[in-house]
């Protein structure tokens, strides 16, 4: 079982929701090795697929990345939360 938590882990952002990003990014790697595998046994590969595959896996490490250097850290999301929850709070009392 702890395997499975483990295994799932590596699919959430900072925050511990579940990220495509990072899916789309393993995807890509695997996409990718598959290419380099194909390659060392002389199959052609097409440039233009292999440059999508490297722009997918660019964009995807940049963008999971990002997420450590964005202003929602983990304490400003819960702050964003409880933010949201007393206006929502504020907003059903005047009405």
């Amino acid at each position: 079982m702890k395997f499975f938590i483990w295994f799932a882990g590596f699919f959430e952002d900072v925050v511990g929701n579940a990220s495509s990003k990072r899916a789309a990014l393993y995807f890509s790697l695997y996409f990718y090795y598959l290419l380099v595998k194909g390659s060392l046994k002389g199959e052609p590969i097409d440039q233009m697929v292999l440059f999508s595959t490297l722009g997918i896996i660019l964009f995807s490490i940049g963008a999971v990345s990002s997420e450590f250097f964005n202003k929602f850290t983990p304490t400003k999301v819960e702050q964003t939360k409880v933010e949201t929850s007393e206006k929502t709070s504020t907003i059903s009392e005047t009405k």
